[in-house]
């Protein structure tokens, strides 16, 4: 469940940033949930019952909570240690120098 939570976070906060916060159509989350289930080989069916007993049990549901954020830190330290591309490290460059000719000045009537 670590994993299928995991993604979902991520979805959730990608989904948050790619639309700016704004409300999506219930068929934009369907297809982003149903892509994880079918990731995870679980039924929508399953997870909603899941979830319901994590209401239950919320000392549970906390501690897996707990997984799920240590899986997300540790992916995204491995990320930030992976070497740079010259894309991702195009802000430590110096920008190009164009060599433009300055237009001729209009002259004055």
């Amino acid at each position: 469940m670590v994993d299928v939570m995991a993604d979902i976070s991520l979805l959730e906060a990608g989904n948050q940033l790619k639309y700016n916060g704004g409300l999506l159509p219930d068929k934009v989350w369907e297809r982003d949930y149903d892509f994880i289930f079918k990731k995870h080989k679980v039924s929508a069916a399953d997870f909603k019952q899941t979830i319901a007993w994590y209401r239950k049990h919320p000392e549970v549901f906390s501690k897996t909570m707990e997984k799920v954020i240590t899986r997300l830190q540790s992916a995204e330290l491995k990320a930030s240690n992976k070497p740079k591309t010259p894309v991702q490290d195009a802000s430590s460059q110096e920008p190009p120098v164009l060599k433009v000719k300055p237009e001729p000045a209009a002259a004055k009537p």
